[in-house]
């Protein structure tokens, strides 16, 4: 899916739920895969699991019920919720949306 996405080099990526249906090992490699195309484009991954992004993304846009509730930087985010234990992701992720 990945190598289908970026065959013809395009300046910008989108990926929707890319972890569906992988195992453990592969949701690894596929998180590497996308680190490494955010290095040379940019990757728009729309995805429910916030640990498929946690440690890759730069920046973080959060809906909830199709309206923007959060829009940040990762080095933000980490600040503000990286003191308790677990995803500074998902604390926010869980603090913001309504249900």
């Amino acid at each position: 899916m990945v190598a289908q996405a970026v065959v013809h080099a395009p300046e910008v990526v989108v990926l929707d739920e890319p972890s569906a249906g992988l195992d453990p090992r592969q949701r690894v490699r596929l998180r590497e895969a996308i680190a490494e195309l955010g290095s040379e484009r940019l990757v728009i991954v729309a995805t429910h699991l916030v640990e498929d992004i946690d440690q890759i993304a730069d920046h973080v846009t959060i809906l909830d019920e199709g309206e923007v509730v959060v829009d940040s930087g990762m080095d933000r985010i980490r600040a503000t919720h990286g003191n308790a234990p677990g995803s500074p992701l998902e604390r926010l992720y869980l603090g913001v949306v309504t249900r």
